[in-house]
Order: C-alpha cells, then structure tokens, then sequence
C-alpha cells in the first residue's frame, strides 16, 4: 500500500458515500477542519456543513475533529457550534493526535475513517494508523510558497 494514497477522492465533504461507509462497517471519523469543512481564511461554519455534521450524527456516526491549527479558541468555538470533540494543535502526521481521536471516540482502526484535504498531513497519518482515509479537494486557492509547493506534489503522487 502506498501510504500517501488515499482509500477515496472526493469533491467535497458532501459528495462522499456515507451509506458506503457504513457498508464497510465504518462508524467513526475523524475529520479535518480548515480547508476540509471550513474555508481556512473563515471560521464560520456553514447551515451546510452543520447539517451534513447533523445528519453524520443521527445516522449513528461518532466524530472528532484533529486539527493542526494554532488558531485554538476558533477552532474550540466551532467544535462547541457542532458538538464534535476537538484535537488541536494535532501536529498531523504524527499518530498521537489520530490515536488519541480514536480513543476519545472508543473506535478501532477498522471502523474509523480520517477525511481531510491534505496528503501529507490527512490521509499520511491516517494511512499510517490503518485507518479508511478519504481526501476532499480544499476548498480556497493556496496562497503561501509552500503550501503550492506542497499541492504541487499531492498532483503528482495522486497522478501515479
């Protein structure tokens, strides 16, 4: 297995398979914020993404968000909106911050899948720890040299 592959690609958050999941006996997540629910340069979660985060929940979904944001109380403040537990700084991809996501969710490898924007930090961690990993296109057009830089490479390896 290459661990920088993902187990699926998606649009978004809301175009991923969740009857799928559940199908594979998957029934916890661990979700990325910024750029994977939330635009990064924005904080404010939208009807949309709290209803899909509803919706995960009354389907029988257990979640936590892992994060590696400094930005500590936006990031508390929108866990608290969702009612989702929170992880940050998460320091992705190191596995502590996914361990710990798995403890606090009383789930196993084989029932838990990372959703995230990033194949570096995301699904590397998540594929390191064993678990389903689903990457979603990020949502705002890089800025920084080396976040580019970093995107550049994500196209290659997911190309081959």
């Amino acid at each position: 297995m290459n661990i920088f592959q993902p187990d699926n690609l998606n649009e978004s958050v809301f175009t991923i398979d969740i009857e799928k999941l559940q199908k594979r006996g998957i029934t916890n997540l661990i979700i990325d914020i910024e750029d994977t629910i939330i635009p990064k340069a924005n904080w404010k979660i939208s009807e949309e993404a709290l209803g899909w985060i509803n919706s995960l929940k009354s389907k029988g979904f257990n979640i936590c968000f892992l994060s590696n944001t400094f930005h500590v109380e936006k990031a508390k403040d929108l866990s608290q909106k969702a009612g989702v537990p929170l992880i940050t700084p998460a320091f992705k991809p190191f596995t502590f911050g996914f361990k710990r996501a798995m403890k606090i969710l009383g789930s196993k490898k084989e029932n838990t899948a990372v959703i995230g924007d990033q194949l570096f930090m995301d699904i590397l961690g998540g594929n390191i720890v064993g678990t389903h990993t689903i990457l979603v296109k990020h949502m705002t057009k890089e800025t920084n040299f080396l976040r580019n830089l970093m995107r550049g490479l994500e196209k290659r390896i997911l190309k081959n």
